[in-house]
């Protein structure tokens, strides 16, 4: 873990919060997406599925 990832001395997280914040420091210094963009990402994919499959039916092509 990266010593900018930890809050500074005396300003400790505590319970919940404190996994939370580990979490989420993981996820940065792996360079892994939150969880929020994976659910933007799924949802912006399924508007262009639906949106594709319209446009085939539409054409006739499906």
């Amino acid at each position: 873990m990266h010593l900018r990832c930890l809050p500074a001395p005396g300003r400790g997280v505590r319970g919940d919060d404190q996994n939370e914040y580990h979490e989420a420091a993981e996820r940065a210094a792996r360079g892994l997406p939150t969880p929020a963009s994976i659910a933007v990402a799924y949802t912006v994919a399924l508007f262009v599925l639906m949106a594709t499959a319209t446009v085939l039916i539409a054409s006739g092509r499906c």
